[in-house]
């Protein structure tokens, strides 16, 4: 069977409605985060969100206003333990235009047995983003390694 032009971009719609855009160098710029803004419009759609460093938020509700959404990370990439960091870097990210929130799951916690910490860390994030922001963990998976640990977080 061969794929028609029409069945080929249902797909990309498909497939591009799932994807994040990231761009989270250490040398991201202006400009950088521009020309991501600018690949990010596609024949075929746009991404699901474009993904950047907090301080890049401003930049792509810029370019793009409200035609994605916009995606950062926080307790990146630490994934420290501090309840009242994640809540601040939250509230900055949201109040810059982030409608997503992306959270560096604290997994030494989890890896030396300290489950709890996990869940006020994550219950923090959850109450600061509220209803209308979307919130996804990094777990780590690579690092916790263990079914059973990555179950956990």
């Amino acid at each position: 069977m061969n794929p028609t032009n029409e069945s080929l971009r249902a797909l990309a719609l498909r497939a591009l409605a799932l994807l994040d855009l990231t761009s989270l160098g250490e040398d991201d710029d202006v400009a950088r985060i521009e020309a991501l803004c600018a690949s990010a419009r596609t024949p075929w759609g746009m991404p699901a969100a474009l993904c950047v460093y907090p301080e890049h938020i401003v930049t792509v509700r810029k370019a793009l206003a409200e035609s994605v959404s916009v995606a950062t990370v926080i307790n990146f990439p630490d994934g420290g333990e501090a309840v009242g960091r994640v809540e601040r870097e939250a509230r900055r990210a949201i109040a810059a235009g982030a409608n997503e929130i992306d959270l560096v799951f604290p997994y030494r916690a989890l890896l030396r047995g300290d489950a709890r910490t996990g869940i006020a860390v994550v219950g923090a994030a959850r109450a600061t983003c509220g209803p209308g922001v979307k919130l996804k963990l990094i777990i780590e998976s690579g690092v916790l390694a263990a079914p059973e640990l990555i179950r956990q977080a």
